[in-house]
């Protein structure tokens, strides 16, 4: 178990403050963390259920909502993101993390620490997608297909074919946009 000190040592290496808003998702923090997990970037906002901290770690994003009865955690693993949308108006940004299976509406009036945010997280979904790269290429290097198109040079020997068990979710597409409305001042 992670321990308070750790995570507020973590939050101000990654230049976060939170001196009393947010304070009790921080402390629900070491419940959370695995034991090898270090806080990237963590920021103060609002999402559809109200008030949260949305924290990126280096295995996964975190939103965390600490209420005075209830708790809301929401896990969400690098490799299940499949669009990520960037919105920035005069106060406040917002980011949508779309996922199969749900999406997350983020709006947090720390813009350049949210853009920060997305560009580590877009960074981490690629790298998630990038390690089943190398494993899909030997898969269809191995197919006869692949083989007559290299003129019957690129399999010689082993034809057997071989079954690799893949994230599903890793094959949705990455989808991210940026959209600048117009400031009027």
């Amino acid at each position: 178990m992670v321990s308070q000190s750790l995570v507020d040592e973590q939050l101000k290496r990654a230049g976060c403050n939170f001196n009393f808003w947010g304070r009790a998702e921080v402390r629900e923090l070491p419940n959370i963390l695995m034991d090898d997990e270090i806080i990237q970037h963590c920021l103060n906002g609002r999402y559809q259920g109200g008030f949260a901290t949305l924290c990126a770690t280096n295995h996964r994003l975190l939103l965390i909502d600490r209420k005075l009865m209830f708790l809301s955690v929401e896990d969400i693993r690098f490799d299940m993101i499949a669009e990520l949308d960037y919105t920035s108006q005069f106060i406040d940004g917002t980011i949508h993390v779309v996922t199969p299976n749900r999406s997350l509406r983020f709006v947090s009036w720390h813009q350049a620490q949210l853009r920060r945010l997305l560009g580590y997280v877009q960074e981490r979904v690629m790298q998630a997608r990038q390690q089943y790269l190398p494993q899909q290429f030997q898969q269809q290097s191995r197919s006869p297909i692949m083989a007559g198109l290299v003129g019957g040079m690129a399999l010689q020997g082993n034809n057997t074919p071989t079954t690799q068990v893949l994230n599903p979710y890793t094959r949705v597409p990455l989808l991210s946009r940026k959209r600048n409305y117009p400031r009027f001042y």
